[in-house]
């Protein structure tokens, strides 16, 4: 068993904003009521309980008329809210791994470790790589798009080693530092000159020196020296 703390936050976070939430409707209603005479208190009575069972908050808010019966009041089960509230964030791990193959600790470790899986796969089919769906027939074709697709892939997961755990830039601006980093090429008659970018941002320069990489010095017929 184990607790995310973020994560308790973002739950707690979400909660208060559905009671925010709850409450702004039923002012709504009260006001329709108070504008409309003709309008009927249980009707609003159950917009609100739909409201409130749409945002899974039954258990924790109970709604009732005063003794006028045209305004809603909104009561909070205070201690309900304390209860969940302790296990906010706390997930449980089962697995049929027993303790002399793996450790709590090791076992926790892989299960996190789904995560880059499932950002790889993100990231291949629609994220930083823009690669779109393309549809081959063929198994060479095939072969030859997943091939591109991993190579992608292994080049962006190398580069995000270098810059895990510093935050130092996000995964979008890096590629978008690297892409514009491009040779300029000059056609003259029969005549191709090609140069190299000379002056490089600070940014840029940041992530070659991180990924330990540095620039041709000059281009040469069709090679880079």
């Amino acid at each position: 068993m184990r607790r995310n703390e973020k994560r308790a936050r973002e739950i707690h976070q979400n909660r208060v904003n559905k009671i925010e939430n709850i409450e702004a409707y039923i002012n709504k209603q009260n006001k329709y009521l108070q504008e409309h005479t003709r309008a009927k208190v249980i009707t609003a009575i159950k917009k609100i309980r739909h409201k409130i069972n749409s945002l899974n908050m039954e258990g924790y808010i109970e709604i009732k008329a005063d003794n006028e019966g045209r305004n809603i009041e909104m009561i909070i089960d205070k201690k309900a809210i304390e209860e969940t509230k302790q296990l906010d964030g706390c997930y449980v791990i089962k697995t049929n791994i027993s303790r002399e193959d793996a450790s709590k600790k090791e076992i926790h470790e892989r299960y996190k470790d789904l995560s880059e899986v499932e950002q790889a796969f993100r990231a291949m089919g629609t994220g930083l790589e823009e690669i779109r769906p393309i549809y081959v027939r063929k198994e060479r074709r095939t072969r030859g798009h997943v091939f591109v697709c991993m190579l992608a892939y292994k080049i962006m997961f190398h580069i995000w080693k270098r810059f895990k755990g510093d935050n130092l830039f996000p995964q979008k601006y890096i590629l978008e530092c690297l892409d514009k980093i491009n040779i300029i090429e000059y056609a003259f008659g029969d005549r191709t000159i090609k140069l190299l970018p000379k002056i490089l941002t600070e940014d840029q320069q940041i992530i070659l020196n991180r990924l330990n990489i540095k620039l041709p010095e000059k281009y040469i017929g069709n090679k880079l020296i």
